[in-house]
């Protein structure tokens, strides 16, 4: 690999009288290597030693946390690093070796250079996540691995920057029948070769048990006369065919299916098992979309296949993406490489404002002029921010540490102000830009050890704390070491919440919680001791039908996200034996109960524990190793069920969401009985079944905005089920009751 200017200029400050002894300090300089201008903010890190394959990665050290230089191009390190990498956004990237002997590093670093292009299908489309690789030449012959790399983004671009001058052969690693280009860069120089034509690049799916049938087509492994077919086509919304696009087929209990489609853009599943199946279609530069969704975040129709029956008219046209880019800077002005854009889609849970990953290519990193492109996007309202989780903080900032917080657009450190911004459906808006602030950070720090005081495997993740934030964002996460060590950079004042899981063999996970204030200066090393969590004991009994108790899953979910795990629930539910009985292990925190994927008019009739009626209530179970051995949950096949049509303007119309709540607010939370939504099914009729008794409101909505899992959503907002409710129709529903109803669409 060429590397500009690391030889020459490492400098040997003196030979310690004990040549084993370490210096007391590492110090560097850093400057232009045209102008002798000092390099201000160049990264410094210390990179760990490759492990070669198979080697034992679990009890490495952490590499140390990154520094940054002054304003005179100075750093200094605590001791001497037998490795040291120096970038900069605009300079050619270097790493080298350090002498032994060495105690001091003056540096001259060249201007980038840099290569990008373009690629396209044979009929001039962009080709999306193509992985370009670029290797150096020399008169030797070419670089086993790569000196840089990049994938093209939705608009078929790529860019690879931080290069030194020299030659260099760019290669398409995923069409090699693509020729290399060669390239002679200069320093400075930005080369943007001739648009590369290459092949559709179809992603590789895997769907278990199949026989591929031909392009776009599955057989399951299974007899023919148990399952049916769905066939559709992918298309844009104007109709014209969408090759590789990644069709996936979801039902209840069952695993995925996905199949890519043809160049005709068709697909085709044979043998399917008879359900309710959810048909979804994602392709590179487009938004996923739902059969039988009629607008962005909306819920899509479920199929019904039956045992040799054939549904032939499976279509889903697929929006163009939309995109956001703009410029990263610190807090001087200058460009940042390698910084982490997210954009986070804004919704409810639970009543309350959340910012949640979105689909699509929604988190990237800054090219070498700090630059980004998030595409791929569904419209939305989005919060836009920006991390260096392994970048250091300013130089000076004192013993309270350093680190760059988390940046929020437009421009601040507190995700309860930050501005979102409505995202149109195909568009792009640029010049979103963001500058990181010179504020007060400092280091959290601390242990995470399991029950037995050894370090836990795994992460530690840092929150803001719920009952003090107005807006919900995604925990950052930080890796533990082998002595069980975790530190975040970069935290800025506010009341936070400290979590960590330890994975148990066969078991669920243990878990740990603590609550962290920061203020100027770091707070004490937190200690985070993992436990078992306590214990569910008890059964399931079935009020009526003849279903067995083994077919019923019940799923304590979360009710407060500071005490459960934020990542994963933990346990996947209580799985419940033939016998009717379970036990159940790992149940932290708070939590309500809720029946999952119930066998059609079944509902969660109750919940007792001890005694107690907690049907309803958010049950903190607590985060010690404690058995409750007498839980007792009850289901019933005596819901309630409801079915009927929905007009406008006295026309028939297949196309809505159903929503039926309680008239009780109290009742409306997150996977509460007594809230359901459901899209029409293929004869444009709604029905509902396992209904439990109350009273509720009834409406047929135009539109609903919620997640692709439906898990969260407007639904979840109170105020808005506030303005549904006061036009929707009252109706009293109880045990094995069954109405029809014929409703006028509502459009919101």
């Amino acid at each position: 690999m060429r590397r500009a200017f690391i030889v020459a200029l490492l400098i040997v400050g003196g030979v310690p009288a004990v040549p084993a002894q370490q210096p007391a300090v590492f110090r560097g300089h850093i400057v232009d290597a045209e102008t002798g201008a000092p390099i201000v903010r160049a990264r410094i890190g210390q990179p760990r030693p490759p492990v070669g394959r198979g080697g034992d990665v679990s009890n490495r050290p952490p590499e140390p946390p990154p520094v940054l230089t002054d304003e005179h191009g100075d750093f200094v390190l605590p001791s001497r690093p037998a490795t040291i990498e120096i970038s900069k956004a605009g300079y050619a990237q270097t790493k080298l070796s350090v002498a032994a002997t060495a105690t001091r590093l003056d540096l001259k670093l060249a201007r980038a250079a840099a290569i990008s292009g373009r690629v396209t299908d044979p009929g001039g489309a962009p080709v999306t996540t193509v992985f370009i690789g670029v290797f150096a030449l020399t008169d030797t012959g070419e670089s086993t691995r790569p000196v840089g790399s990049a994938a093209t983004n939705d608009l078929g671009e790529f860019r690879v920057g931080g290069l030194p001058a020299g030659r260099y052969r760019v290669r398409f690693t995923d069409d090699p029948a693509v020729e290399g280009v060669d390239v002679d860069l200069r320093s400075g120089e930005d080369i943007e070769i001739p648009p590369v034509v290459g092949a559709a690049h179809c992603p590789d799916v895997s769907t278990p048990q199949i026989d591929a049938s031909g392009p776009g087509r599955i057989r399951l492994g299974q007899p023919a006369a148990q399952g049916g077919i769905v066939r559709g086509r992918v298309t844009t919304a104007t109709s014209t065919p969408l090759m590789c696009a990644i069709v996936t087929l979801r039902a209840a209990r069952m695993p995925q299916v996905q199949v890519t489609t043809d160049s005709r853009g068709r697909y085709s599943v044979e043998n399917l098992p008879p359900g309710t199946w959810s048909i979804e279609a994602g392709r590179a530069g487009y938004s996923l979309g739902q059969y039988g969704q009629s607008r962005p975040l909306e819920a899509g129709r479920p199929v019904d296949v039956r045992a040799g029956a054939e549904i032939t008219d499976a279509n889903i046209a697929l929006t163009r993406g939309a995109a956001v880019s703009g410029s990263i800077a610190d807090e001087r002005g200058e460009p940042i490489e390698g910084v982490t854009v997210r954009a986070s889609l804004v919704t409810m849970l639970d009543g309350r404002r959340v910012a949640m990953s979105a689909p699509g290519a929604s988190t990237q990193k800054t090219d070498d002029r700090g630059r980004y492109r998030l595409y791929n996007l569904q419209p939305g309202r989005y919060v836009f921010s920006a991390t260096t989780e392994e970048y250091p903080g300013v130089p000076g900032a004192g013993a309270a540490g350093g680190g760059y917080a988390p940046i929020f657009y437009p421009g601040t450190v507190d995700p309860n102000l930050a501005l979102p911004l409505e995202v149109p459906a195909g568009r792009e808006l640029t010049d979103i830009d963001l500058t990181f602030l010179n504020v007060r950070t400092v280091r959290v720090s601390g242990k995470a050890l399991d029950d037995t005081d050894k370090p836990i495997g795994g992460a530690v993740l840092l929150a803001r704390n719920s009952r003090t934030s107005s807006m919900l964002m995604e925990p950052r996460q930080a890796r533990v070491g082998p002595d069980g060590s975790f530190a975040f950079e970069g935290v800025p004042p506010g009341d936070y919440v400290l979590q960590a899981m330890s994975p148990r063999q066969g078991a669920a996970p243990d878990f740990a919680v603590e609550f962290v204030h920061v203020e100027d200066m770091p707070p004490p090393p937190v200690r985070l001791q993992t436990s078992p969590g306590p214990t569910l004991i008890g059964r399931v009994d079935r009020d009526g039908g003849d279903v067995a108790a083994n077919q019923f899953m019940v799923m304590p979910f979360p009710a407060d996200l500071d005490r459960t795990p934020q990542i994963g629930f933990g346990p996947m539910g209580v799985t419940v034996n033939a016998d009717g009985t379970y036990r159940a292990a790992g149940m932290s925190g708070v939590r309500r109960f809720t029946l999952m994927n119930a066998p059609a008019g079944w509902y969660l009739k109750s919940v007792t524990l001890n005694g107690r009626n907690v049907t309803d209530e958010a049950v903190d179970l607590g985060l010690t190793p404690l058995t409750y051995d007498n839980v007792q949950i009850v289901v019933s096949s005596a819901g309630a069920t409801i079915d009927g049509d929905v007009r406008d303007n006295g026309d028939a119309v297949d196309s809505y969401t159903l929503l039926l709540f309680s008239t009780d607010r109290s009742r409306w939370f997150r996977n509460s009985r007594f809230v359901k939504l459901v899209r029409p099914g293929a004869d444009g009729r709604f029905h509902v079944s396992g209904i439990a008794p109350d009273e509720y409101f009834i409406a047929a909505l135009n539109t609903l905005q919620m997640s692709t899992s439906g898990a969260a959503g407007d639904w979840q907002d109170p105020n808005v089920l506030e303005s549904i409710a006061a036009g929707a129709r009252r109706v009293g529903l109880g045990e094995h009751q069954q109405a029809t109803y014929s409703l006028m669409l509502r459009r919101r």
